[in-house]
């Protein structure tokens, strides 16, 4: 079976090589508009041998920044995911456990529905069902429990 690729990390991978590309002709453009910036920079009175240099470095903050904020949103995305994976695999155990006790309180009911049981035969069978419907009780109670203690832990 081969393994699908995120569609969030392809994305993340995307933004961040967009986010490079751009940090890379962010650069270049300063580098090469160094006398065109000093000649801004005197017109408006803040003339500086380092005023391209303090353009360049809030510049690269600012993509360094937004580099760290699409990192954030990648690490948010992928444990949604996983949140939500773990909700499926929890759903999907329920069922089973669930599914278990009445398939074995069917087949007994069933048996109990046959003509020509012995009486310890029916005994064994109603006890049976007993357990599993106690059994399948406890299971529900459980998940309710769970459900009310997630209920209380989630920020309204």
């Amino acid at each position: 079976m081969k393994k699908r690729r995120s569609p969030i990390i392809a994305a993340y991978v995307l933004s961040l090589l967009v986010t490079i590309a751009l940090l890379v002709v962010w650069v270049v453009y300063i580098v090469r508009s160094v006398a065109r910036i000093h000649e801004v920079a005197g017109r408006v009175g803040m003339a500086s041998e380092n005023t391209h240099w303090v353009i360049l470095a809030v510049g690269c903050a600012l993509f360094f920044l937004l580099i760290a904020g699409l990192t954030w949103q990648l690490a948010r995305a992928l444990a949604g995911r996983r949140y939500l994976l773990k909700q499926e695999e929890l759903l999907s155990n329920v069922t089973h456990e669930l599914k278990s006790p009445l398939a074995a309180i069917k087949l007994h009911a069933q048996t109990l529905r046959e003509a020509g049981l012995q009486p310890a035969q029916q005994a064994r069978s109603l006890d049976l069902v007993l357990q599993q419907a106690d059994r399948m009780a406890r299971l529900v109670d459980d998940v309710l429990e769970s459900s009310r203690l997630l209920a209380r832990k989630r920020p309204s």
